[in-house]
């Protein structure tokens, strides 16, 4: 590798980029500041070295013809846009496509790690602190830099570009769905929080919290004080788990200690420290995502994990617009659908036909009762339980927990479930061998999921569970593209993907408008990747995320 420091020729192709930045906030990285300290272009085999902020611009734009290659595109593309005006254009995330590729197969995808497999060489990625600290710059530093860009070029030309040639699926599933949402999440506005309601649900769940842990007497945060409290009611339990607790969800001391639980969280881990850590000057929170961060290529939001937001509609409330409305659209059981697709179940493709309500239609039949409603509503959980429970390969016993039922129930709506849905254990059981025999599964969109032959639980559920929400990620993902697409990086107005919801905050006169074409398009993406089963769309316009309820 040949090190030059200037402006990088006019060159196509695919070229590598990678900046360096120093005062970076630790954990919020997604975030585009501190200072430019420099970047660099390399060709695989020569690597340029770029100091100031107007070669950066000269160098992109004598590069405007080549693909540009990114380790975590993301990062240097937010920070690119602070000193140079780009519009969406290809490009190549080595991070990403990696994620794409060997998704469950490999735990690390960052780049040394990559480096390491692929190259045989270990990268010293200590040098990266003496960047963010903003040391003097030095040679080894700038070596560090240029070998960077350079490995990372090797990467998506020596390794990628050869299996996405051969792999037309695997190329159209970058092209089409990964590709078009990294420039879309670099246009997210971040969602608006009222800090004042939410620091008087912080403050109310401490002084119920309080008040419970009073009433009882004891400690209910602490696991010894709980399992000497309930083997007094002749409940011995293995642990204090939440999960074991709620195979025991009816009895009152059991039940006031969860209750505690959700208070006491609420009034920590979502209490004036996440304000304090979260919420930017503008009043407004913004999450790290990563488009392919789950084994399954799911989402996965961090710094804050606006996924992991309470259910509860109190904390949902709090997040609003603060001049305008919330639109917000949500899937209307995406996965039972992407199930009906794979098995090709006659009854559920009926179910979808009819317009019915799938979780609504599996608690009637399971309980007998043809005259249940949404308003009944354990019910109606249980009838959406059993219906995850069949799309991750969960067990009667699993299933009692998360509804919190009898056993026997649970068994009993599973036979019935079966029974209607037979195709769907046939396909069960057709995809377990199928993953065992090859190691992997593909999703809709392309995406590659491998499976681990050494762990035999995640064998038995993981070929159920990744075709079907992979694929629902495939058509979240595919919708986000299309809308960015249709709207423009200076028109989208939305805040934050959550699970199978879009959630966007636009102008009162403006919303009918964007939630009209918004479910156009999320319908039509579902339409592309799962062109059997009728897609449903609810879409909701308000105040707050809590009114989508």
């Amino acid at each position: 590798m040949n090190i030059i420091e200037g402006i990088p020729p006019s060159m196509s192709g695919m070229v590598a980029i990678d900046l360096e930045i120093s005062g970076l906030r630790p954990g919020a990285i997604h975030r585009p500041e501190g200072s430019f300290r420099l970047a660099t272009f390399s060709n695989g085999r020569d690597t340029w070295v770029v100091k100031t902020e107007l070669g950066l611009a000269k160098a992109l734009d004598r590069l405007d013809k080549a693909v540009w290659v990114f380790h975590n595109a993301p990062f240097d593309l937010r920070q690119i846009r602070r000193w140079v005006d780009v519009d969406p254009r290809p490009i190549h995330d080595t991070y990403l496509v990696e994620r794409l590729l060997w998704n469950g197969l490999y735990e690390r995808f960052g780049l040394d790690d990559v480096v390491r497999r692929d190259f045989g060489v270990q990268l010293d990625k200590s040098i990266r602190e003496q960047f963010i600290s903003g040391a003097p710059m030095t040679q080894k530093m700038i070596a560090y830099a240029a070998r960077d860009a350079y490995y990372t070029q090797r990467i998506a030309f020596e390794k990628h570009r050869p299996i996405l040639e051969e792999d037309s699926l695997s190329e159209k599933c970058w092209r089409e769905i990964d590709m078009p949402c990294v420039w879309a999440i670099l246009d997210l506005q971040g969602i608006y929080i009222d800090q004042d309601a939410w620091r008087r649900l912080a403050i109310d769940n401490q002084k119920k919290a309080t008040s419970i842990m009073r009433s009882l007497k004891f400690n209910p945060g602490s696991w010894q004080q709980v399992l000497d409290a309930l083997s007094k009611k002749k409940l011995l339990l293995p642990n204090t788990r939440e999960e074991t607790l709620a195979e025991y969800a009816g009895d009152p001391l059991v039940d006031k200690i969860l209750e505690y639980r959700g208070l006491a969280k609420g009034a920590s881990t979502y209490g004036l420290n996440w304000l304090a850590a979260h919420v930017e000057s503008d009043g407004r929170v913004y999450t790290a995502l990563n488009i392919n961060g789950a084994e399954t290529s799911r989402w996965a939001s961090s710094n804050p994990n606006l996924q992991n937001i309470p259910i509860d509609l109190r904390y949902r409330a709090c997040f609003i617009a603060p001049s305008g409305r919330i639109v917000d659209a949500d899937y209307s059981s995406i996965e039972p659908r992407t199930l009906a697709h794979y098995s090709q179940d006659i009854a559920m493709m009926e179910v979808f036909e009819s317009g019915e309500n799938i979780h609504l239609v599996n608690a009637r039949t399971a309980l007998n009762r043809p005259n249940l409603t949404k308003k009944n509503k354990e019910e109606y959980t249980f009838g959406k339980s059993m219906n995850l429970a069949s799309g991750y390969g969960m067990s009667a016993q699993g299933l009692a927990t998360k509804a919190h039922i009898p056993l026997e129930d649970a068994e009993l709506g599973m036979r019935g479930y079966f029974d209607k849905y037979w195709g769907v254990a046939r396909w069960i059981s057709k995809v377990r061998d199928e993953a065992e025999e090859v190691g992997y599964i593909r999703t809709l969109g392309g995406h590659w999921c491998w499976m681990k032959p050494y762990n035999k639980r995640l064998m038995k559920n993981a070929p159920i569970n990744y075709p079907n929400q992979g694929s629902a990620a495939d058509v979240l993902k595919l919708a986000i593209a299309r809308i960015h697409k249709r709207l423009g990086r200076r028109n989208f107005p939305m805040i934050v993907p959550v699970h199978d919801e879009l959630i966007f905050e636009i102008d009162t006169k403006k919303a009918g408008a964007l939630a009209k074409m918004v479910k156009e398009e999320m319908l039509a993406a579902f339409k592309d990747l799962v062109p059997d089963v009728p897609g449903s769309v609810d879409v909701v316009i308000g105040r707050s995320w809590a009114d989508k309820e």
